[in-house]
Order: C-alpha cells, then structure tokens, then sequence
C-alpha cells in the first residue's frame, strides 16, 4: 500500500525531522495543516478507507521538533483507530486488507517512534487475525502473511517455502472461486517457478488448473491461459518445446530447421533495461560458440514491429527474431509469450541438439557454463584442435 509509507513520505526519524520534510512544513500555510485528527465518528466504510488511504499531512508551520515528533505519533494513532473500526464495519475483501495492513503499518510506525508495545503488536497482528471469527477477516489476513513471506522468499528455509504454498492451496481448495485466492497462488507458483523451487510451483499449479474449469469469475478465465502457461513452461526441462510464429521480416519460422544445434531462445524487448544489459554477454557467446552449433531465436514482445525492425538493424543483430505483427498478438499477448507463461523479462530458454529444454534461464556465466557442457571446447587448453566431447546436463 504506497500511500501507508510514513516514514519514507515524511522522512521522519526518531532523531528528528529530514530537511524534506522541513521544506514541506514550512511550504504549506497553518490552514492547510489543519487537517482533523479522526474519523468521522458515523463514518461508512468507504470513509474510512479515504481517511486511512489519505496521506499524512504535515505539522503545523514553524511547529517545534518535540511538537512536530508529537503531532506524527497522535496522526498515527488516529490511523490505528480507524482501521480498527473499519475492521468491525468493512465488508468486503478490500475493506478487510485495507484495515489490517493499515494496523499493521501504523503499529509499526508508532513503534518506531518510541511505543514499543506498538511494535510487537504490529508483528502479532496477522497471527492473531488468521484465527478471527469472521472468515473475511481471517482469510485476508492468511493472505496478506502468505504474501510478506513471498516477498523474502529466497531468505526462507524450505519447510517454510513448503508451509507457504500449502496455505496458498489451502485457501484455493477453500474457495477455488476467490479471485483474491486465486491470484494469491497463482503468485506463489510464480515466485517459486522462477527462484529454483520449480516441483512446488508445478504441484500448486497441478491443483490451480483444474479448478479454472469451473469458474464463473471473467477475471480468473482471463488469468487462467497466464497459470497454464507457466505450468508448461515449468514442465519443459527435459521436453521438447514447440516455437512457431513469424519473424520480423515476415517470414515463418522453421523450428525444425534447428534440430542438431543448442538453441537459446531469448524472450526480450527493447525497452527491458536488464535484456540490454545481457545482450553484450548474448552477442559474445553468440560469436564464440555459433561455429560449434550454437544459434539464438529471439521473442520480442515489443508492441511495435517497427520498432524492433530498427533496433535490430541498428544492432547488426545475426540471429532470428520473432515479433507480433499486430496488438492481438503482441506485447505480453505474443502467442509464444502466453503458451509459456512469460511474465518477466529477460526468459532465456535452452534447448539442446534433440529440441529438449535444459535450462530455463540461461544467462550471464552460467550460459557460456552450460555451452561448455553441450558443445565441444571451442580451444583446447594447449591451443590445439576443438575437442569432439559434448557433456550432456
């Protein structure tokens, strides 16, 4: 939730106040600061979520340090108030989230600025409320403690990566027509498809996909192609892929044409600043390792051909690219980009001599490693002859 970053919109410290927020404080005049400090008493919902939503306003003009650090505490403790009181009255799923992560939040904030019982209320907070009554209520918290362990997932030990995904298919088997359920495991087997945990991705999407069947929530049909897309992709290793579509000339591809070479097929846009930065280390492994059998077929998901046309000229690019001719089918909406679930860039799909797929990201160091293993040695250590052993992975 940007709008509840306190401490970095006011850049306020225990210490004492940023010069940020001195130049702010001092910019607006004593009517505008005069904002009120609660809620309405009768306030809906809906109000209650613009008053927790609304950003903090700044202490009154020339306001001393002491009065500045106590007006920020008693802001924080009206945020507190509201969401508690939203958390009683809210209805829907997004009442529910709203509330707690403001809690949660302004728990934490106070406890920074000296309440310490804040703090470790702030972190009971979702533990207590996976055991509500209310079932929104729990539930959303259940999601909302699912995610902040998403967001440090390659920091977690296994049993808890295992715990998180169980939950994520707890709650799916619970309410498989819950898009909030839904998205929540659909994110899970993401974050663990792309971080290495592929066989606990591939076991949530094993029990997502047969739920989208079905679904009557236009929003889940649209995200279902997307999840199966990725459980394709994940199940690749040691498969075969399929890669159709037209080039940027016009021209259809003839995959089968490269049978016999390693192929990385690099999904890539030009406005992907990481992709830049990799096509150096591409280039390079291209020009060392084609002579052997190496080739690359790139996917641009570019929205404009044109674009890509130049880009590629501009570049002397040696390889073949692949690129929508239309706003149907390009972008994110590639064909190839959906039948594998790309949803971030750069993807660098390895393929060995046979079409099967070794490595579903190979970039960097570890693709010239796996050329090594796949091709001969381009230069014998005593400058000899190339070498004729390939090392299969």
């Amino acid at each position: 939730m940007s709008r509840l970053s306190l401490l970095a919109s006011i850049g306020f410290s225990v210490i004492g106040l940023s010069a940020a927020l001195a130049d702010q404080a001092a910019a607006v005049t004593d009517q505008a600061a005069a904002v009120t400090d609660e809620a309405p008493e009768n306030a809906s919902p809906a109000e209650l979520m613009r008053f927790i939503e609304a950003e903090p306003a700044p202490p009154a003009r020339n306001a001393s340090r002491e009065q500045q650090f106590q007006f920020h505490k008693r802001s924080s403790w009206a945020k507190v108030r509201a969401a508690t009181r939203l958390l009683k009255v809210g209805r829907s799923e997004s009442h529910i989230a709203t509330a707690l992560q403001a809690k949660r939040h302004y728990l934490g904030v106070l406890g920074q600025l000296g309440e310490r019982k804040c703090r470790e209320d702030s972190d009971c907070l979702l533990g207590q409320m996976c055991g509500h009554d209310n079932q929104v209520i729990a539930d959303t918290a259940r999601r909302l403690s699912a995610y902040e362990k998403l967001n440090n997932w390659r920091e977690l030990p296994a049993s808890e990566k295992r715990s998180v995904a169980s939950e994520a298919q707890a709650l799916l088997e619970q309410a498989p027509d819950s898009l909030e359920n839904v998205r929540l495991a659909s994110n899970v087997a993401n974050v663990a498809g792309n971080s290495g945990d592929e066989p606990l991705a591939i076991e949530l999407l094993d029990c997502m996909i047969p739920t989208f069947d079905d679904a009557s929530d236009a929003a889940i049909k649209e995200l279902a192609p997307k999840v199966e897309g990725l459980s394709r992709r994940l199940k690749l290793p040691g498969n075969k892929m399929q890669l159709t579509g037209h080039t940027v000339d016009g021209s259809e591809l003839d995959w089968a044409a490269y049978r016999g070479k390693v192929v990385l097929v690099d999904y890539w846009a030009t406005w992907c600043g990481p992709c830049m930065a990799e096509l150096p280390n591409l280039r390079r492994c291209y020009e060392k390792y084609h002579p052997l059998g190496f080739d690359v077929v790139g996917v641009s998901l570019d929205e404009s051909p044109e674009a890509v046309a130049q880009f590629i000229k501009q570049q002397q690019t040696p390889w073949k690219t692949l690129c929508g001719d239309s706003p149907e089918n390009s972008g994110w909406n590639h064909p190839m980009a959906v039948r594998y679930g790309i949803r971030r860039l750069p993807q660098a799909i390895l393929v060995d001599q046979e079409g099967k797929v070794v490595h579903l990201n190979a970039k960097g160091d570890q693709l010239e490693t796996l050329l090594d293993k796949l091709l001969a040695d381009p230069v014998a250590e005593d400058g000899g002859d190339v070498t004729k052993s390939v090392a299969q992975q």
